[in-house]
């Protein structure tokens, strides 16, 4: 069979359906990526072909550039978040990012059935922030199959929003309403899902975060303790002041180095950093993280779900949306690591050197970290998936 795959134009959201498509490859089928063409050289960074449709659209090259283009820039992080997304900056957060991922699909999404149905595509393979499959599924009469990147946060205002832009194309095409996905595809251990999403197919979370060069030393321990700190590049300005009290609150700690991946556009607003302290530019989490005693992170779903599935303790420092916050939330009530949730906590030197001390002195956060990762471990891999996605494509036709 054929599989089109579409996805927010963002690696983090891309990278987490590559298992499962590498296991479709190997199974015999056929995998594609439509996106923006100016995501496609990263679409094939990751081993798969890809074609560029509709207008250029990566929001990763306004992050770097720094622009000011996001409207939501002008909200403080972290934000302010209840487990009932019930607060205002949460609001006007996720509605805005339903805004920047349904819009293009409401005004592109002619381009994305034309590439469906000149390829004679059998199955729609998508992400959570990605719904222009499901307009193309619902024309072509294809099975559409949603891939959650991690915990999901996308119930809620990020729904509500997303149905509102989807009508009108849908009603064009002839549609009844805004359709769904035909199965959701779940890569996130039950014990860190957020609570309110629908039930998935559970799959197991196979780190990967892109391709690299692996230097000796990443592949040992040392003899000090290693700490990992990876806060992401979506978060634009505010990134290199998170790692610098990171970098601070760290240098005081005995017997301890520390990693930081950072991407080239942070590093340079690092400045000086002591002996103690090794800048990776663009590396793969996977292939450093097993030799770390912590990670040190805002709760992104790489990064967190690749600390979980090597059993690596955590300190988290959330900053936007729910899956975030629910992470570091989650994370904590398993006893794998410390939750720091808010701007105090995160600005206090002293409790983020306490917090990782703590973390690094108490057995306990190991051995937790590692019933999360048996956890990951016991789950079906993305191979079992393929008869699964092959029935949906036989009962269809």
């Amino acid at each position: 069979m054929k599989v089109l795959v579409t996805s927010y134009p963002s690696l983090s959201h891309l990278m987490p359906m590559m298992p499962l498509c590498w296991a479709l490859r190997a199974a015999g089928h056929e995998v594609l990526v439509a996106c923006p063409p100016d995501f496609t050289d990263a679409a094939r960074s990751v081993a798969i072909n890809a074609i560029g449709v509709g207008a250029p659209r990566w929001p990763q090259e306004r992050a770097s550039r720094g622009t000011g283009e996001k409207s939501w820039e002008r909200i403080s992080f972290p934000l302010e978040f209840s487990s009932e997304r019930g607060t205002a900056e949460v609001r006007v957060f996720e509605g805005f990012l339903a805004t920047e991922a349904a819009l293009p699909a409401c005004l592109e999404y002619g381009e994305y059935l034309q590439v469906a149905h000149d390829w004679g595509a059998d199955l729609l393979l998508h992400d959570p922030f990605d719904p222009v499959a499901r307009l193309v599924g619902a024309v072509l009469g294809l099975p559409v199959v949603m891939h959650r990147f991690g915990l999901d946060p996308t119930p809620g205002p990020f729904a509500e929003r997303t149905l509102e832009l989807l009508r009108m194309p849908a009603l064009l095409l002839g549609l009844a309403d805004a359709p769904g996905s035909t199965l959701i595809v779940d890569p996130c251990p039950p014990s860190l899902q957020l609570p309110d999403v629908p039930p998935g197919h559970l799959v197991r979370y196979v780190p990967f975060n892109g391709a690299g060069d692996a230097p000796s030393w990443s592949l040992r321990r040392s003899g000090r303790r290693r700490i990992c700190v990876c806060i992401g590049r979506t978060l634009g300005g505010i990134i290199p002041s998170i790692i610098r009290r990171t970098i601070e609150a760290t240098s005081g700690l005995d017997g301890v180095e520390l990693i930081v991946a950072a991407a080239p556009e942070t590093r340079e607003h690092l400045g000086e950093v002591g002996a103690d302290v090794r800048i990776l530019e663009s590396f793969p989490m996977q292939l450093v993280l097993p030799s770390c005693d912590l990670c040190v992170h805002q709760g992104g779903a790489g990064t967190g779900l690749t600390a979980s599935a090597l059993g690596v303790p955590q300190l988290v420092f959330p900053q936007m949306g729910p899956d975030q916050f629910g992470f570091g939330s989650n994370l904590a009530e398993q006893g794998a690591g410390i939750n720091l949730p808010t701007a105090e906590e995160q600005s206090d030197i002293g409790l983020i050197r306490s917090s990782a001390a703590a973390i690094l002195s108490d057995e306990s956060y190991r051995a937790a970290a590692e019933k999360l990762r048996a956890e990951i471990e016991s789950a079906p891999s993305p191979g079992s998936l393929v008869p699964v996605l092959e029935e949906l494509v036989l009962n269809g036709r």
